[in-house]
């Protein structure tokens, strides 16, 4: 399952120019799931400056843990 953010069309458009589609492959799964954890790591790195940062790396964090929402997220600015 396709969880990155990107509308369609950008995934279209890189399809054409990879000239593969990467989510078919084994281990998509995988890279998808680095990339989430980047994600959460990255409003980590801010949630100690930014009390909006820290809401959303313990969504995010919940998200991981199977306790909240599903991916993907959108970083939602102050």
């Amino acid at each position: 399952m396709l969880r990155l953010s990107d509308p369609p069309s950008r995934w279209d458009a890189f399809r054409h120019a990879y000239g593969a589609d990467v989510t078919t492959w084994e281990g998509y799964t995988v890279i998808r799931d680095v990339r989430s954890f980047e994600l959460c790591l990255f409003a980590l790195r801010h949630a100690a400056v930014s009390a909006h940062a820290r809401e959303q790396a313990d969504y995010r964090l919940a998200c991981l843990r199977g306790q909240r929402g599903q991916r993907p997220w959108k970083w939602i600015a102050p």
